[in-house]
């Protein structure tokens, strides 16, 4: 299922799950007598306007669904917060007065336990079932390459299971056991080894190969990896900034971008 499909239902399965908190917020309040949802209260409506406008704001992060349990959790709770906090304000800009506590914090608490329990279970049935390591193939015939091999061979906590280095050459070497095939043999490889993950450690300059290599990858529902071949250059942590749509490499911190150290050297002076 692509992105945009998840996007939208989850989307749906969250206004659903919300709605249904909010109806066992009213009946808990009324004995566990039933009550129509529909004309929908003003508690209704803030509560749902407040979620749209929470999912819109966070609606580029589900990439944590699947690759990282403390970015999902923390994800969870800045949604919940920001949630929290978009309703309250809806509530008083709509001078809503006639509600209880009840109405407000139970749909809130269920909607949010029960949206994290799910999405805990979601990430552990996409991302750790089994031995929880996803079958990766790396292409590339340089050192980088070899290093994400062997990297991601001693580290099972990384989620990736090596399966081979596709190289640009079959040529005799140290590596030569680790060698599945050439990259031009991607399409054959998978086929008979299926894999979930490329990780692309080519040469910038080889921009045509590099695409074609993406190319092929999400033809077979694979996903691409590339990896920013300055690190021979580079050797020491970096940060990627963006400036509108270019990409900014940020090889070093300044001491001076610290707010204090511009004071300290005005009084040393």
């Amino acid at each position: 299922m692509r992105t945009r499909e998840f996007i939208l239902v989850f989307f749906i399965l969250d206004m659903l799950l919300l709605n249904g908190a909010i109806m066992l917020a009213s009946m808990f309040e009324n004995s566990w007598h039933f009550v129509s949802p529909w004309p929908p209260s003003t508690i209704t409506l803030s509560l749902n306007m407040a979620y749209i406008i929470t999912y819109l704001i966070y609606i580029d992060d589900m990439q944590y669904l699947k690759t990282n349990f403390m970015g999902l959790l923390r994800l969870l709770v800045q949604r919940s917060v920001t949630f929290l906090a978009i309703a309250a304000v809806l509530v008083i800009a709509y001078h809503t007065d006639t509600f209880t506590r009840v109405q407000f914090l139970v749909p809130i608490v269920l909607f949010t336990v029960c949206k994290m329990a799910g999405s805990f279970f979601l990430f552990y049935k996409m991302s750790l079932r089994k031995t929880g390591r996803s079958p990766v193939i790396i292409v590339g015939n340089n050192k980088i390459a070899y290093e994400v091999y062997r990297y991601c061979k001693r580290n099972k906590f990384s989620g990736y299971k090596p399966l081979g280095i596709l190289s640009e050459s079959l040529e005799k070497g140290k590596w030569s056991e680790e060698i599945l095939g050439t990259v031009n043999e991607f399409q054959q490889i998978y086929d008979r080894t299926p894999f979930n993950d490329v990780i692309i450690s080519l040469a910038l300059d080889e921009k045509e190969k590099i695409k074609e290599l993406i190319h092929l990858a999400e033809k077979n529902g694979v996903k691409p990896r590339i990896v920013l071949n300055w690190y021979d250059v580079i050797n020491h942590h970096f940060h990627i900034q963006s400036l509108g749509a270019i990409p900014l490499l940020d090889v070093r911190n300044v001491p001076l971008h610290n707010y204090s150290n511009p004071v300290i050297c005005v009084v040393r002076e």
